[in-house]
């Protein structure tokens, strides 16, 4: 079927008007005009749709999948369901919805959730990445995490940073007190956010987690200033709705509230314990605070962590709300304490250093304008090879017309060793390296040779050639 210039947008299950997808979609309505925009909502929340006039069609709907299957683009933060089947030329960048922490993926060891097995759960994870052109990759340290855990290779990795936090780095104060008035937050209140995950043991069905509040609001009024508010946001796949209505207007319910970045920019304080939110949060700058009371049963028996959760995250961690109340005020109060030191700088280099407020713009020159995402660096000596080395191939080694990722990257077939001895002269050595960012901090993929192979210019991969000395001494 003939591709349309359209893109369809779906976030969190169609659920939400929010996250990477709406920062996408309102980037590309103001600088790409000529794509018409679609989203795929959930039945029950198209209210919102039809009240903000924003283009959409029902998910599972004969209008939505006929939409679907013209598109030439589609922008999603969280795994398809399994009955979608990608229209052939149709392209999938998967935004996916923060810094992992937990591990995630094919990297989850311990499924917990009901009607699962590992392997199962395992298998679910490869079949829906397989349909992924791109993976955005907020930062170094996801890259990585990224390419093994959905099992992606390196080209479709995208260096970008996250679209949803360049509002971030450019809102100004007038964009805040906008987001405080909408929220009925008096200009000058002091707003804390708390903004706990799920946990994996904790279902009611599928996909569908309950909350429990371990934040004790009465304590909280009792012991911070009347003018110091707390919103409540609970995680997406939480299915109960919390009751906070008997707290007046210092306790206020925002789990269901469109964009999280708005919280964000509103809040002086963030609390919150093993959500990836306080990865986005630290471009901030501003005090964070780690409410862990459950930290040795969640990192050992329910989900592990890719890091050292003590040694890594940004602020206090205390495990009550006696440890916690005095440590709101002091945020509120002596904001520097908690940000002006080594740990939360360290942090930020590791963790934020792409995001600049260009990231939605760097991934729509690349999926829209097509230009490459990487760039070949080549260089005269890596790993023990240098340049004009004699190397023996490994026999069926794979070979390419250019490195794979880089434009004119064509299969050019397996290296046949019938009638040759396998020799071959190293004309060049090369890797791919983000066009975007400096090269040091990221592996992608490891180095490649190029020479003439069977009368082709050709590329294939270090780790498929060996220097004549070792092939010797191997025999």
């Amino acid at each position: 079927m003939p591709k349309k210039n359209i893109a369809i947008f779906e976030s969190f299950f169609g659920r939400q008007y929010s996250d990477n997808p709406k920062a996408i979609y309102d980037y590309m309505k103001a600088n790409y005009p000529q794509i018409k925009a679609y989203w795929n909502v959930n039945k029950d929340y198209e209210q919102y749709f039809i009240d903000h006039q924003i283009p959409y069609v029902t998910r599972f709907s004969f209008k939505g999948i006929w939409k679907q299957a013209r598109a030439k683009y589609w922008f999603t933060n969280v795994r398809r369901p399994f009955r979608w089947i990608k229209p052939k030329g149709t392209v999938v960048v998967q935004t996916w919805h923060g810094t992992p922490l937990k591990t995630i993926g094919t990297d989850v060891q311990q499924v917990t959730m009901p009607g699962l097995t590992r392997m199962k759960y395992h298998k679910q994870v490869v079949r829906d990445s397989s349909r992924w052109d791109y993976l955005l990759t907020p930062n170094p340290y996801s890259y990585e995490i990224m390419h093994h855990a959905f099992r992606k290779n390196y080209a479709q990795l995208l260096p970008t940073g996250y679209p949803r936090n360049d509002r971030l780095s450019t809102a100004s104060t007038a964009d805040i007190l906008k987001i405080k008035r909408h929220l009925n937050i008096d200009d000058d209140a002091h707003v804390v956010l708390y903004a706990p995950t799920w946990r994996d043991n904790d279902f009611v069905r599928a996909d569908h987690f309950r909350a429990e509040l371990h934040l004790d609001l009465n304590q909280f009024i009792r012991e911070t200033p009347d003018n110091t508010i707390i919103l409540i946001r609970t995680h997406y796949m939480i299915a109960n709705n919390l009751d906070l209505s008997g707290y007046g207007k210092r306790v206020i319910n925002v789990s269901d509230y469109e964009d999280i970045s708005d919280l964000y920019l509103i809040s002086d304080l963030l609390i919150t314990d093993y959500s990836s939110v306080f990865f986005d949060y630290a471009i901030l700058k501003r005090p964070m605070i780690f409410y862990a009371y459950d930290l040795a049963a969640y990192a050992d028996d329910i989900r592990g962590f890719y890091v050292d959760y003590e040694s890594t995250v940004p602020g206090p961690i205390v495990g009550n709300n006696d440890e916690l109340m005095p440590l709101i005020n002091e945020a509120i109060t002596e904001p520097a304490r908690f940000i002006d030191n080594e740990k939360y700088h360290r942090f930020l280099k590791k963790f934020a250093s792409w995001e600049d407020g260009q990231a939605t713009k760097r991934l729509l020159s690349i999926v829209f304008d097509e230009q490459p995402a990487y760039q070949r660096r080549e260089v005269d000596t890596a790993e023990g090879y240098t340049v004009n080395d004699q190397v023996k191939i490994a026999p069926a080694s794979l070979l390419w017309k250019n490195i794979p990722g880089l434009p004119g990257d064509q299969f050019a077939g397996n290296f046949d060793e019938t009638n040759t001895n396998g020799l071959i002269t190293i004309n060049k050595i090369g890797c791919i390296v983000p066009t975007n960012f400096g090269t040091d901090e990221l592996y992608t993929g490891g180095y490649w040779i190029n020479a003439q192979v069977q009368g082709q210019d050709v590329w294939l991969m270090m780790a498929n050639v060996s220097k004549k000395s070792e092939t010797a001494m191997n025999l």
